[in-house]
């Protein structure tokens, strides 16, 4: 009976584990597909303005980072450092599309490469989060 049971408890871990991963890589392709959507207004196949993109607390990571994600883990570094980066990546996503509604390529230039340095902050913190273990 033993065996049962720890062979189960092993197999509960793997699901949660494989679960955790998933949604960290779920979280990142959302990511993504939201800096492409600026992209694709400042290269014209999208008319959307910046009103039309939701701020990092709306968006799936911005939900579970205040939900889920700080009752598991408030105590990695990664995880509390998100945040910032988070919301540098929307806001300058946002001062970027405002910039080019306003045909104002330098402060566009800018915005972008700042949403850019950002997020490759925020999907580093992501990494390290995916391969967290929890005891």
């Amino acid at each position: 009976y033993s065996h049962i049971v720890t062979s189960s408890n092993k197999m509960k871990s793997t699901i949660e584990e494989s679960a955790h991963r998933t949604f960290i890589q779920t979280v990142k392709l959302d990511h993504i597909v939201w800096k492409s959507e600026v992209y694709a207004v400042i290269h014209g196949v999208s008319n959307k303005s910046a009103q039309d993109f939701v701020s990092h607390k709306n968006c799936r990571l911005g939900q579970w980072y205040d939900t889920n994600g700080m009752q598991k883990y408030s105590s990695v570094g990664s995880f509390r450092s998100l945040d910032q980066p988070h919301a540098e990546v929307h806001n300058e996503g946002a001062k970027a599309l405002e910039a080019f509604a306003n045909h104002n390529q330098g402060q566009t230039i800018t915005a972008l490469q700042k949403m850019e340095s950002a997020s490759q902050r925020l999907l580093g913190y992501l990494d390290d989060i995916a391969n967290f273990r929890q005891a």
